[in-house]
């Protein structure tokens, strides 16, 4: 099955044909990243985190551990205000002012097939499994569920969030990213997609620095100028060779993508909508869904990121009737007679 959990380690291990991603539950109820690459067959626990010290990174809540602290380690989906000071998935406003959370693993379900619809959203079809772990800060009354769908041949993870009003009382969502992921950094470069009009998709790739690297567009469409793909690819990538993580989001309004590099040499991985001129008011009970954003990852360079993405695009995304079979030919006739014709 694609998608595995041991409750001993509490450690979920998410398989596709050639990739593995692996994170871990701990017992204070964190779920902290671990491992995203080539397959694998298990991981040590152990080998999951490097410690430091932690001078000036707070222990999270309840603990007493000197090296255990939100600021030092990989995170799933972290949150502001609980002691990590790297750019946050979720922020929120409640009535009283607040802006903290401490969100906690709460359950999880492993399902054969897609998972529920999300309203008003386009998303990925005919997912193998899906998992969801719902996360939950008591003291807020706020409930996030964290879906993984697993394209299994395709080699694609398509990752979003459900935010769930559990109070009884309105709040304000400020920023909800679809995925976060956080790796060790091994000298990567982030790739962009930028353009204008007549020079769409134009290739930028640079070294990623200290502090926030960040694509964004604010303009209420992604459009020419600004695509929401990302690429984080070694130096020696090429289109044949190398390693790729690829995120794109299947949303075409504002978004954000962001590559962080810390000071332990993790690089925190976001995509989602753009948190400028964002906020949404959400009432007891009700239910935000982000858009989903595709993972994938390859070994074998750009090219081979790239199919992928057409490969689970294709099979997954798009509603023609001509998907899987020839299709008429219709001829690029735009400024001849604006298609005024038969």
């Amino acid at each position: 099955m694609p998608i595995n959990f041991d409750s001993k380690t509490g450690i979920f291990h998410i398989n596709t044909k050639n990739t593995s991603y692996i994170f871990r539950l701990i017992k204070e109820g964190y779920v902290f990243g671990g491992y995203w690459g080539a397959s694998i067959d298990s991981l040590d626990p152990s080998r999951l985190w490097q410690t430091y010290p932690s001078g000036f990174s707070p222990n999270y809540p309840g603990s007493m551990h000197g090296n255990i602290g939100l600021d030092l380690y990989p995170s799933e989906y972290p949150v502001y205000g609980s002691g990590d000071f790297r750019s946050p998935a979720i922020q929120v406003e409640f009535p009283n002012g607040s802006r903290l959370l401490d969100l906690r693993y709460l359950s999880h379900s492993i399902t054969a097939g897609d998972r529920t619809p999300q309203p008003g959203l386009p998303q990925l079809s005919g997912a193998d499994e899906t998992l969801e772990i719902v996360l939950f800060d008591p003291s807020t009354g706020l409930e996030v569920v964290v879906r993984y769908a697993v394209y299994e041949a395709e080699d694609c993870i398509a990752r979003s969030t459900a935010i769930v009003n559990r109070t009884n009382q309105p709040l304000r969502i400020l920023r909800a990213l679809s995925a976060s992921v956080d790796i060790l950094n091994e000298d990567y470069q982030m790739m962009n997609l930028y353009g204008a009009h007549a020079r769409e998709r134009q290739i930028e790739r640079q070294s990623i620095r200290h502090g926030i690297n960040a694509i964004e567009s604010s303009r209420g469409s992604s459009s020419h100028q600004q695509n929401p793909f990302m690429a984080i690819v070694s130096p020696e990538t090429t289109e044949h060779s190398g390693a790729a993580y690829g995120f794109s989001l299947i949303y075409s309004g504002n978004f954000l993508a962001n590559a962080e590099l810390d000071q332990f040499d993790y690089v925190r991985l976001q995509m989602g909508i753009n948190p400028f001129d964002f906020a949404w008011n959400l009432g007891p009970d009700q239910t935000f869904c982000t858009p989903e954003a595709v993972l994938t990852y390859s070994r074998q360079g750009l090219n081979r990121l790239s199919q992928n993405f057409h490969n689970v695009f294709r099979n997954h995304l798009g509603a023609s009737l001509y998907r899987n079979q020839p299709r008429p030919i219709v001829i690029n006739n735009w400024e001849a007679t604006y298609f005024n014709y038969d």
